[in-house]
């Protein structure tokens, strides 16, 4: 048990300090703002405040006020170091030399990517390159662990009876769904009208490839799913599937998904072996009424309603985006992570509650952090396979060391062995190797 003190408390700081203790450390504390208790207390100490000298045997944190403000504003942050020695919310004249209750609440809720709403890409998404951690060359760490292992080494070196344990490490499998099939399994007039676009704009090699399906000579190339669940029943993986729901003629929601008996069949027999979730469209982002349409479709293919998500081109607005789902039911968001680089987005590798700054509040969805997509790697990155799966260890490897959910995303299509994903399938299966080691 620790006892940890502070004048005055707050939502921001009782959220901060659980997820580091309970979260990360698996620590028993308690928090007071009564002096005399904490003097009183017998154990481990952490005297988080400006007010008192360190004649108290306690270890001191200094108090950057962060956790005490209602509001969001811009922040005059001192920043020192680069990768894992980077360190926010510096002051030197503490045992402790910087705030990490403040830094580590700066980054788990994202609270740059409500103060810069300018730097954003076609989609209107944050990007990492403009990211505290991708510019001190930190996003490769879930550094918030980092942070808090070093923090219990400190209480160790004054209090030797002090333990702790950094989280388990986990390898979680998630895919994402948007278009369950190439060629087969949609309606007849559909069929005429794609292979008359196929002639028309004279796409020969998939004219072919849809014929060849179609008359069942050839397996459709986005039909992976005995493969990927080979892999995770061979390996005991639990892993996640998402379901995008939405057709729309905008040319980036192209889900074929009907509400027939076969894809019926067919969501089915996935929740045999991973747990299935949405995954909203673009256009779903932002319109409340497409995402309440679109989980009323998911909740008729698969007879339940969902409790998991991940957004399509991973459209992810702080808060509106988490305040959507809250409140359509949604209990586990799978979106923090990049599409322009690898890495870990809100800084840490487990699940946590998200906090809403708009409202000072926990909320009640979880949010699952990633740390790799396909796409990023071979669409973003632009990188070779054995380029990709070096990256890909290398993130692995930290994951391990500092414990927590590698969790990574890929696409049924990214599996085919075919066009631009030939030979991909070799990085996903080191991948399961290196995590498996």
């Amino acid at each position: 048990m620790i006892c940890i003190y502070s004048p005055k408390t707050s939502s921001r700081f009782e959220y901060i300090v659980e997820i580091l203790f309970n979260r990360i450390l698996h620590v028993n504390f308690i928090t007071t703002s009564d002096f005399v208790q904490f003097t009183n207390f017998v154990g481990p100490k952490i005297n988080y405040s400006i007010t008192y000298s360190n004649n108290f045997d306690s270890i001191r944190i200094p108090d950057e006020g962060l956790l005490w403000q209602t509001d969001i504003s811009n922040l005059n942050i001192e920043i020192q170091g680069k990768g894992l020695e980077t360190i926010l919310f510096v002051n030197k004249n503490f045992e402790f030399y910087f705030d990490i209750f403040s830094a580590s609440f700066y980054l788990i809720t994202r609270y740059e990517e409500y103060v810069n709403q300018h730097d954003r890409d076609k989609w209107g998404r944050f990007e990492a390159k403009n990211s505290i951690a991708f510019q001190n060359d930190f996003l490769q760490y879930p550094i918030i662990h980092f942070w808090a292992k070093k923090l219990g080494q400190n209480i160790q070196n004054n209090y030797p009876e002090f333990q702790f344990k950094l989280p388990e490490f986990q390898f979680i499998p998630t895919f994402d769904i948007d278009t369950a099939f190439a060629f087969k399994n949609r309606s007849v007039s559909k069929q005429i009208v794609l292979i008359s676009r196929d002639l028309l704009f004279l796409k020969f090699n998939n004219l072919i490839n849809r014929i060849l399906v179609l008359l069942s000579m050839k397996n459709d190339h986005y039909d992976t799913y005995q493969y990927i669940k080979d892999w995770c029943i061979q390996n005991q993986f639990s892993p996640k599937i998402f379901l995008q729901m939405g057709a729309y003629p905008n040319g980036f929601d192209k889900s074929i998904i009907s509400q027939n008996q076969f894809f019926k069949t067919w969501a089915k027999s996935l929740n045999t072996w991973a747990t299935i979730g949405i995954h909203p469209s673009v256009k779903a982002s932002k319109e409340i009424n497409t995402l309440q349409k679109e989980i009323k479709l998911f909740e008729n293919l698969t007879g339940k309603s969902p409790e998991i998500s991940r957004q399509h081109y991973l459209m992810l607005f702080m808060p509106d985006t988490y305040t959507n789902l809250i409140q359509l039911g949604i209990k586990e968001d799978n979106t923090m992570g990049y599409a322009d680089s690898i890495g870990f987005r809100s800084s840490i590798a487990v699940k946590y509650p998200f906090f809403d700054l708009k409202i000072n509040k926990i909320s009640s969805l979880v949010v699952q952090p990633f740390a790799v997509m396909d796409g990023t790697l071979m669409q973003y990155m632009n990188l070779e396979k054995e380029e990709a799966y070096e990256k890909v260890a290398e993130l692995i490897s930290i994951t391990q060391i500092l414990g927590g959910d590698f969790v990574f995303l890929w696409h049924n299509n990214s599996f085919s062995d075919s066009f631009e994903w030939k030979g991909w399938k070799s990085v996903f299966e080191k991948m399961i190797a290196k995590a498996k080691n």
